[in-house]
């Protein structure tokens, strides 16, 4: 919820996420190729850096309001 309010509280970088159906992994489990190490083509973006402080004053001043 707190990037649909500010996008800039992370920085986010391509990657391709799937999901273990084999239960080569873990059945059901979400999988994340950081690296591309699979050669499949990025599917998402994720979040790999948080600005912790502006995201607590964020939080806090949406619970006090």
């Amino acid at each position: 919820l707190a990037l649909a309010i500010d996008p800039t509280l992370v920085r986010t970088r391509p990657a391709h996420i799937g999901v273990d159906l084999s239960g080569t992994y873990a059945f059901g489990a979400t999988i994340a190729d950081y690296w591309g190490e699979r050669g499949e083509k990025d599917n998402a973006r994720i979040a790999h850096e948080v600005d912790a402080d502006r995201f607590f004053k964020l939080m806090f001043d949406l619970l006090r309001d």
